[in-house]
């Protein structure tokens, strides 16, 4: 499952480490009063987004490498631990889990700047990891607890309002076919999946510029507040 999950986690990354970037072209020149387009932002972007897709394939086999040794072990105490293997294989789960949380709010903390370090500073990968994780020095929980803060914010306003649709679909579905017809549900189920699918997509595309704005708001902040 987790191996599976691995390609939508990946186009994320990606998708997400590159928005990053260009919003990060933005925050900085609207920080100097100066508004680009569209095709002037990927026009200063040019020549950073394979950095950017690079850094997001070594963070994403890095991850993948990870979970196949974890999956890797656990498999070989189910098969061959008996029992105790077994009981050794769920409490290894258990801790591998909250232990990927804690590294994951960590180096997430840690190298959460570097997309808006190759793009602004257009730094080398190294030192752009580098840099990001010498920014992060004294202001770690400022960093974490905002990007935190923000997500929260965000998953809220937006369960706010997709729930109650979810729940109006699932109504609707009753009251317009009460008898069952397979046809009819098959429709309707299309109908509401489309419109479902498509508010979260909305919302999906705010949320992640958002949040992507917060990290490049919090890089030229802590840019601001340690190199003045």
């Amino acid at each position: 499952g987790g191996l599976a999950l691995l390609v939508p986690v990946a186009l994320s990354i990606v998708v997400t480490a590159v928005l990053q970037g260009i919003v990060s072209l933005e925050v900085a020149r609207a920080t100097l009063g100066e508004k680009l387009k569209l095709g002037g932002l990927w026009r200063a972007a040019r020549g950073r987004i394979g950095a950017l897709i690079g850094y997001t394939l070594l963070l994403t086999a890095a991850i993948g490498i990870g979970i196949a040794i974890i999956a890797l072990v656990i498999g070989l105490l189910v098969a061959f631990g008996g029992t105790a293997g077994i009981a050794i294989a769920v409490l290894l789960g258990i801790a591998a889990g909250l232990g990927a949380a804690a590294l994951t709010l960590w180096l997430g903390t840690r190298l959460s700047f570097v997309p808006s370090v190759l793009m602004i500073e257009r730094l080398p990968l190294r030192a752009a990891v580098s840099r990001s994780w010498s920014l992060t020095i004294g202001f770690f929980w400022r960093t974490l607890g905002i990007q935190l803060l923000v997500t929260v914010i965000v998953q809220t306003v937006s369960s706010i309002i997709t729930t109650p649709l979810s729940l109006i679909a699932s109504f609707t579905l009753t009251f317009t076919n009460p008898n069952g017809d397979p046809n009819a549900s098959i429709a309707a189920f299309a109908v509401v999946y489309v419109l479902s699918a498509a508010v979260s997509l909305v919302f999906g595309a705010i949320a992640a510029v958002v949040q992507s704005a917060t990290s490049a708001l919090l890089y030229i902040d802590t840019r601001m507040r340690k190199e003045g």
